[in-house]
């Protein structure tokens, strides 16, 4: 499903919850919109992280000014183990270092897939296999920065939580709340329902659609001065994300 269409059947399911997300990514990503409208930004530089599983990883230049916004820095007060660092305090570190961690391992298995093509189309002339393209590699490793965006405290050890207040509802001041919730699950169907997946999506996810839809993230994508080696457009970009981040395994739009 396109983008546009997507965001639009996002819009009907949960209007409430889409304009939460649409003003809390217009708020995080605010400081980087106004750079990219004025022409005021730096010039953004690639930037080296060690990491100790995957070793020295490069950050491109438009990852690291999303990198730097507060919709991804905020992924540092979030726990990547859920309560485990309660019990076992060496066990703590947060979903910036996951999420970095995911960017240098997706290149990783981008170069060792690109190597074994090369190897099988060297020795079989006549049954070719598609190498991986630059614009695929630029969308993969964004949608490695984006897939974890949607987590809030504690991770997937919160989910739960969300999801029995749904099924239960609340009356009273807790009925907003209440409301909210039941458009989570409503997302959740729709996607499930559009797209070809091993298993329903995790509300995590729903939330990191709906801020990669969110129309802030579009004027962020869509720019030449910041994007400048995109070959996808803003839209196709969406798309392609949402679909990696959801699981869908035959791409966005395949129906069961």
């Amino acid at each position: 499903m396109a983008a546009g269409e997507l965001r639009k059947r996002l819009l009907l399911a949960a209007p409430d919850l889409v304009a939460q997300t649409e003003r809390l990514v217009g708020d995080w990503l605010a400081d980087l919109l106004e750079k990219l409208r004025t022409g005021s930004f730096p010039e953004f530089r690639p930037k080296q992280v060690n990491d100790p599983i995957w070793g020295t990883i490069e950050l491109l230049p438009w990852e690291v000014a999303l990198l730097d916004t507060p919709l991804l820095q905020r992924m540092r007060g979030v726990r990547q183990l859920g309560l485990a660092q309660l019990v076992f305090p060496g066990a703590s570190h947060g979903r910036l270092e996951h999420i970095i961690g995911v960017v240098g391992a997706v290149e990783e298995a981008m170069r060792a897939l690109s190597r074994q093509i090369e190897r099988w189309n060297r020795n079989n002339k006549t049954q070719q296999i598609p190498e991986i393209e630059s614009r695929e590699k630029f969308a993969i490793r964004l949608a490695a920065l984006l897939h974890d965006i949607g987590h809030g405290p504690f991770s997937h050890a919160i989910e739960p939580v969300l999801e029995i207040e749904t099924r239960l509802g609340t009356n009273g001041q807790d009925a907003e709340d209440s409301a909210w919730r039941r458009q989570l699950e409503d997302c959740g169907k729709m996607l499930k329902q559009e797209y070809s997946l091993d298993a329903a999506p995790a509300v995590s996810e729903v939330i990191a659609v709906l801020f990669v839809l969110s129309s802030a993230m579009h004027t962020v994508l869509a720019s030449d001065r910041l994007m400048t080696e995109r070959s996808y457009s803003a839209d196709e970009l969406q798309e392609f994300i949402v679909s990696a981040i959801i699981g869908a395994v035959q791409g966005p739009g395949t129906k069961r």
